[in-house]
């Protein structure tokens, strides 16, 4: 009887928890591809930006699987500093405060992501978490990119003003395909860009091979 609720709860939790990382995933792809097309397109304003902004911050809070205190404390402290600093954009510094605590929050999410999937079984959440993952490096990476920007007005060819395209470039560098239009200027936003494109093909080719080995070994477990 102990052990049927435990399977039971055990499967609910696995249900409620997949259903989080779908709608994350959704979150992440609103908050990349579809978002700063409206803007541009039908000439939305940036607070459409911020609340979904602060929508994901929020969400990223149920993706803390064994940490959720520590990460809705974090996910409180960025929708605070978020919702202040874009009160003052022109101010660089409370900009690199924000876009700082922001690239932090987004690493302790990155963090449960890679836990969960190391730690788990192969199923469809696994998949759509391998694919959160890499969403999550590339969104960190183009804060990192805005914030090189912000400390040397000269690092990139284009204006500080266009910020799609510091998320823009990350991304391009995170799957190596290079579009050559926006380009790192200095030595430290090259940096940041080569470390990028690395990070994409270890990420790539790790987490492709855990969740193969998952797979296989499952398979191997089911036929023995």
């Amino acid at each position: 009887m102990i052990h049927r609720i435990h399977v039971a709860g055990r499967y609910l939790y696995e249900k409620r928890y997949t259903e989080i990382t779908v709608l994350y995933l959704f979150s992440l792809v609103v908050l990349i591809f579809v978002i700063p097309f409206l803007i541009a397109e039908f000439n939305l304003t940036m607070l459409l930006y911020r609340t979904f902004l602060l929508f994901f911050i929020f969400l990223s809070a149920l993706i803390a699987q064994h940490k959720l205190t520590l990460t809705f404390l974090v996910s409180l402290l960025s929708m605070i500093t978020v919702t202040y600093i874009h009160l003052s954009e022109k101010d660089n510094d409370l900009l690199s405060v924000r876009i700082s605590i922001l690239a932090v929050y987004l690493s302790i999410t990155l963090y449960n992501i890679i836990q969960d999937i190391i730690q788990s079984q192969v199923s469809f959440r696994i998949v759509i978490q391998t694919l959160n993952g890499y969403l999550v490096i590339g969104l960190i990476f183009g804060e990192l990119l805005k914030l090189v920007h912000i400390l040397d007005p000269g690092a990139f060819n284009f204006p500080l003003s266009d910020i799609y395209n510091h998320f823009f470039l990350s991304f391009i560098s995170l799957t190596s395909v290079g579009m050559g239009d926006v380009l790192p200027i200095s030595p430290g936003a090259k940096a940041v860009v080569l470390l990028c494109s690395v990070t994409g093909q270890v990420y790539s080719v790790f987490f492709a091979s855990i969740i193969v080995g998952k797979f296989l070994g499952r398979s191997s477990a089911k036929h023995s």
